[in-house]
């Protein structure tokens, strides 16, 4: 009995720590927030080009112009953002704050799917509240998440559909695969695709771990999901014109430096070198102990998704791009360091049936937590050599 009251008191406090955090780092992230959405203009700079071609959107009907006619006005990205942003436009009037509060509805979306992951995910509400607080919390710190969230770009609404793709095949986890569930999926990555083409690690994700398991059910997701990528893009053809395509998928051709992508590799982690070490341990104890073997399917979706986003990084060698290609990796991270939480939960839960290794592993993961929430840095921006960071404009 007595151990139960204690592992009761370890449990919740850990919770409790893990929610302080969570206050405190709300406590720095919110008045950026309110700021960054209150800005009577459009930074950074991508932010008026958008901002220019949604009230463009409004007036002409397009925003796509006839690249061999001078002078043109390339626009690089597919037309979904826009079109919900001049809705909001029409509706609120503001036409700066519009396409802000759509990337802030995707955040929340982005925050809700975490949420619903681990809804599904956990095994106990202890293990499903740390889940959500250590995924909660590392959105929250991670500043390529959270720093986007305010600004009228097109990132945080294509993470968000994404993102979408993983809780709804985790919600499906355990039944059976069906075309409605592959239906669904591909239209959430139609919406990902057409709102900014690369941001399909989610569904990849989706389509790695189905591939591994049930390679007929894979390559009918890949059918479902071409189809309703083609019947989408034909109808935004129908009302763009070819004009949409050539600005799209021709126009950018930025050349590919190979050293960028480790240099923002090596300033990422060096801001966040506690998350590195820590990441670094619980490798090391899934490799030396197997535990890679014995993963669930909604882990193993995780693992996925983390290592595809990190490609990620290549994008970023692209020279005008920026820390706004790495936002999913930023998201991976958050879900895999989620799922590392539900796994303490459970550990510390299992520890009641007399088991003292259990214990001993609980105490120790407990601990790496505590001391990786305690080393994490917030509230600072990162200036680097990139210098795409929107926190960064502020101050």
């Amino acid at each position: 009995m007595n151990q139960d009251k204690s592992l009761q008191l370890c449990l919740m406090g850990l919770i409790a720590v893990v929610g302080s955090v969570i206050a405190y780092q709300c406590y720095i992230v919110s008045p950026y927030l309110v700021q960054r959405l209150m800005v009577p203009f459009p930074v950074p700079y991508t932010e008026s080009v958008v901002a220019v071609q949604i009230d463009r959107l409004g007036s002409d009907g397009t925003i796509y112009s006839d690249l061999r006619a001078a002078p043109f006005f390339p626009a690089l990205y597919p037309p979904l953002f826009h079109l919900l942003s001049a809705a909001v436009q029409a509706l609120t009037g503001a036409q700066i704050l519009a396409p802000r509060l759509v990337s802030m509805t995707a955040f929340a979306i982005i925050i809700c799917a975490g949420g619903g992951i681990f809804a599904y995910a956990g095994q106990s509400i202890a293990a499903r509240l740390l889940g959500v607080g250590i995924f909660l919390l590392l959105l929250l710190i991670l500043q390529p998440v959270y720093g986007l969230a305010p600004v009228g770009m097109v990132d945080t609404l294509a993470a968000a559909f994404s993102f979408s793709c993983i809780l709804l095949f985790v919600s499906r986890s355990g039944k059976r695969l069906d075309n409605s569930t592959f239906v669904m999926i591909a239209a959430l990555a139609s919406l990902a695709f057409w709102t900014k083409p690369t941001a399909l690690y989610g569904p990849l994700a989706v389509f790695v771990l189905v591939l591994t398991t049930h390679v007929g059910a894979a390559f009918r997701l890949a059918l479902i999901a071409a189809i309703t990528a083609a019947a989408s893009g034909f109808a935004l053809w129908l009302y763009f014109g070819t004009d949409m395509l050539t600005n799209v998928f021709s126009y950018a051709q930025t050349k590919f430096v190979p050293e960028r992508a480790g240099l923002a590799f090596a300033v990422f982690w060096a801001r966040y070198v506690s998350l590195a070490v820590i990441g670094v341990i619980v490798a090391a104890i899934c490799l030396f102990s197997r535990s890679l073997r014995q993963l669930a399917e909604t882990e193993k979706l995780a693992l996925y998704y983390l290592l595809i986003t990190s490609l990620g990084f290549f994008a970023v060698a692209r020279e005008g791009s920026g820390w706004n290609y790495i936002i999913e990796f930023c998201i991976a991270l958050c879900l895999s360091a989620g799922f590392v939480g539900v796994r303490i939960g459970t550990v510390i839960e299992n520890t009641r049936f007399g088991d003292p290794a259990n214990f001993f592993r609980a105490a120790t993961a407990t601990g790496l937590v505590v001391l990786a929430l305690s080393a994490v840095p917030s509230g600072r921006p990162l200036k680097t050599s990139f210098n795409v960071t929107p926190v960064s404009y502020t101050h």
